[in-house]
Parts: C-alpha cells; structure tokens; sequence
C-alpha cells in the first residue's frame, strides 16, 4: 500500500506541477500530511523486527 500512495504522489506532483503546491493551502496540506503518513511506514525495519522476535520465541502479541 505504501509503494502504492508513493506512487500516486508522484504522478499527481508531476502532472499537476508545482503550482497547486505553492499556491493551494488546502491542496498542499493535503499532500504533506499524506508523504508524512506514508514515510511513517517502515516496512524492511518492521519486518526484521519481527522475525528476530519469532525466532527469540518472544511473542508479546
């Protein structure tokens, strides 16, 4: 899902330019919030975590 919004970010900044960007507050709120959600994902860093946990046997869940 995270490749996926990353995607999509991309293609609209490049289609749409920088003028939405610079000029509509709601627009570029909108697209900072959602880059921030998306670089809170931390998938290769969740992943190694979780499986030191498994083979620990640690299971906190």
């Amino acid at each position: 899902m995270a490749a996926a919004v990353e995607r999509v970010l991309s293609l609209v900044t490049r289609n749409r330019g920088p003028a939405p960007l610079a000029f509509e507050e709601p627009y570029a709120k909108r697209m900072a919030d959602l880059a921030l959600y998306v670089r809170q994902h931390h998938a290769q860093r969740d992943d190694a975590q979780l499986g030191a946990l498994t083979l620990k046997g640690e299971q906190p869940w």
